[in-house]
């Protein structure tokens, strides 16, 4: 029996494989590795076993095995790519034999390729998110691989930029377009509208979900001649840190119809009421209809005043009045149209109120005692004292010669003619927004000279000094007059004047008469006046005065004296300052609160019934005054003063009331400003005698029993509380002597 031998070998000689013995001829041996070239070397013996038989010559049969590594692949690809892009699908292959054929599956479909170790597969107008798989691999020996890359997914970022305008037809200078759009998340968008303005920046949303979006955009154009077209762009650019993606648009055409271009200027945009504004107008390519009217502000919007319709821009005036209470905006409104579009412009003009001045009398006296007065009256429409201003000029000679107001009042004329009254009406409003509206008118009147005569009145008849007489009428009729005045039995005169109603400071009292001559300076005529029949007194005033004492005293029962020293005087009135008042030549006055009073005096002297203002009536009687005050301070506290002997009556009890018998026969304390009081009286053996609680009543000398003491020394006690609450307890002794 032959047995084989059999052993593996790589080209060194190492032997990889050895079967286990008694193998069979023919038997086909796998080697647990095959990556190289290997190499197979057989050894034969023969003999009935192989431990007993005897070893033949080797032989060995050598040939070349060669074993195949199977392939290893990858794929990469970009993790996120813009949408529309190109990116590029890297397969790599290792290890196996190219060319490889290989297939990948990207969702959809299934594409089969050839490539060499590296093969990069563009992916081009990536539009929608994809996984890319390698599905199967073989290399040139037809080996494949043990197992597969996994599958990659870039994910494509959105960068859409499509949009839509609505309208799509052309609109007019200033119409709204509305563009509509998709945003989407981590997106940035631009809009272009070429129309002069700023690009409009729409920002990223966030989260995952895109979002419907629209907004409006109008459009303006100056061409006057034909369409304009704005080519809008909308450019989408990522946000994502480290992509670089942009998209955009074709640009699509906003269409704007030829351009009104209004040119109307007015002369004027505030106005008094009837004055006109001249509308300037150099409008272009408005070739249809021209149509004008105004308006009030704020009023009817469909108001429509003083309605004008051209086909040809033209120049035009409007008039425009007021004549409410308050200033009025007029709206001019200028509408035109040139078969595809229309515009219109709307001037505000204010208008402030309008007034027709008016002057009117209602009577003019003639002039007497230097003057003649007139009533004038205001015929103006309107009349108001917080729009206008009233200002009124009467000419020479008047009193007053201006005024400022709706009613002037009477006006009084010092000379004669003919004189002027002008008024003037100012709009104030309209003046404090530097416009002039007002009107003027005039009126003449005449001053006329009455038949020549002499008469006056005078105050006062009768009167105090010092005092004033005053010509409070003069009913002289010429144009010049001369004023006298003198005392009584005394020619000379001691004051002269030339006014027409003079004022005679009186320098001493005394019977005063009053000389008056009138003359009329044209003709040289003149009258004469006087009233010495009833002549006027001025008497001399009293002499107030008086002393208080003492200046200052304890409340509450200290008394203020008075001692008067007036002269010339028959009545007094007295005020304490503290409320209390008196009659009396001299009064006292007891207070009952510390403080600083003011004690006032007002002396009189009666001259009797008397007709104080020279009207013959007896107004009642003339009293002359004279005031006179001293202040006087009255404390709280008090004082204390006690006598230390007295003397008691003999002939019996006297009350305790001094001033009852002899002089000091009573023992009493003499205080000021004690509000409680208490006196006890002991002898030396203590034994109460006497007790007072009136400070008014003192000790008599008698005791309880209306016994008279011995002579000899008695203790007192005496506890008070002055009028500041302060308590004092004092106890002395006082001797009665007999």
């Amino acid at each position: 029996i032959n047995r084989y031998f059999f052993q593996w070998f790589e080209s060194s000689d190492n032997v990889l494989f050895v079967p286990a013995s008694g193998a069979s001829t023919g038997n086909t041996y796998d080697p647990p590795v095959l990556t190289s070239q290997m190499f197979y070397k057989r050894s034969v013996t023969s003999g009935t076993t192989l431990a007993a038989a005897t070893c033949l010559p080797e032989e060995t049969d050598v040939f070349t095995v060669v074993v195949h590594a199977k392939p290893v692949a990858t794929l990469d690809a970009p993790p996120q790519v813009c949408q529309g892009q190109t990116f590029i699908l890297d397969f790599e292959f290792s290890n196996g034999q190219a060319p490889y054929f290989f297939d990948y599956f990207d969702g959809t479909n299934t594409t089969s390729l050839i490539g060499s170790e590296s093969r990069p597969v563009p992916i081009s107008n990536y539009n929608a998110t994809k996984t890319f798989t390698l599905t199967h691999l073989r290399d040139f020996y037809g080996c494949e691989p043990v197992s597969y890359p996994p599958p990659v997914t870039p994910i494509m970022i959105n960068m859409d930029a499509t949009f839509s305008i609505a309208p799509a037809e052309a609109k007019c200078s200033g119409g709204i377009f509305t563009f509509s759009y998709i945003r989407y998340p981590k997106v940035e968008y631009v809009w272009s509208f070429n129309d002069g303005t700023t690009d409009l920046i729409i920002p990223e949303i966030l989260g995952t979900t895109p979002i419907p979006s629209s907004f409006e955009h109008p459009f303006t154009s100056v061409n006057v001649s034909g369409n304009t077209k704005y080519p809008v762009t909308l450019k989408a650019r990522s946000t994502e840190t480290g992509i670089n993606c942009e998209n955009q648009s074709l640009p699509q055409n906003v269409t704007i119809s030829p351009n009104i271009f209004i040119n109307l200027v007015a002369n004027k945009d505030e106005i008094c009421s009837g004055e006109t504004v001249t509308y300037i107008n150099s409008t272009l390519a408005a070739n249809a209809n021209h149509r004008w009217f105004y308006r009030t502000q704020g009023g009817d919007p469909n108001e429509v005043l003083g309605e004008r319709n051209f086909s040809s821009a033209s120049t035009q005036p409007f008039v425009y009045t007021n004549t409410s209470p308050a200033v009025v905006t007029y709206e001019l409104v200028y509408q035109v149209d040139n078969g595809s579009c229309k515009d219109e412009i709307v001037l505000p003009v204010i208008v402030h109120r309008g007034i027709t001045a008016g002057v009117d009398t209602t009577s003019v006296t003639k002039y007497i005692g230097g003057n003649a007065f007139a009533n004038v009256i205001n015929t103006s429409v309107p009349q108001d004292p917080i729009d206008f201003r009233y200002e009124w000029q009467f000419d020479a000679g008047s009193i007053p010669s201006t005024f400022n107001g709706i009613t002037p009042p009477q006006i009084k004329y010092t000379s004669i003619g003919e004189k002027l009254i002008t008024l003037t009406v100012t709009n104030t409003v309209a003046e404090a927004r530097g416009l002039m509206c007002g009107s003027d008118a005039s009126l003449t009147i005449y001053i006329l000279l009455p038949e020549l005569q002499a008469a006056f009145k005078y105050m006062p008849q009768a009167a105090c000094f010092p005092t004033n007489i005053m010509i409070t009428e003069n009913k002289g009729t010429g144009d010049l007059f001369e004023w006298k005045l003198r005392k009584v039995n005394d020619a000379r005169p001691l004051l002269i004047s030339n006014d027409s109603l003079p004022t005679f400071k009186v320098a001493s009292p005394g019977v005063y008469v009053i000389e008056f001559k009138t003359t009329n300076s044209i003709t040289g005529q003149f009258k004469q006046a006087d009233n010495s029949a009833t002549p006027i007194e001025i008497f001399d005033v009293p002499f107030a005065s008086f002393e208080a004492r003492p200046p200052t005293l304890f409340v509450p029962d200290e008394k203020l004296i008075i001692t008067n020293r007036s002269s010339d005087a028959n009545q007094y009135d007295w005020d304490s300052g503290a409320g209390e008042t008196s009659m009396l030549a001299e009064p006292t006055f007891l207070y009952s609160n510390a403080g600083k009073y003011t004690v006032v005096l007002v002396a009189g002297f009666n001259h009797g019934p008397k007709d104080f203002d020279g009207d013959g009536i007896i107004d009642g009687d003339l009293i002359c005054y004279d005031t006179a005050q001293q202040v006087i301070t009255a404390k709280d506290g008090g004082l204390t003063r006690i006598p230390n002997a007295f003397t008691p009556n003999t002939n019996g009890p006297t009350g305790g009331i001094p001033g009852g018998g002899s002089f000091n026969d009573v023992f009493i304390p003499i205080t000021k400003g004690v509000e409680e009081f208490e006196m006890t009286i002991f002898d030396r053996w203590g034994n109460l005698i006497f007790q007072s609680k009136d400070k008014n009543v003192g000790w008599d000398g008698y005791d309880r029993n209306g016994v008279l003491m011995p002579a000899g020394v008695y203790v007192y006690k005496l506890t008070l509380r002055l009028s500041n609450d302060q308590r004092t307890t004092q106890i002395g002794d006082v001797t009665l002597i007999r």
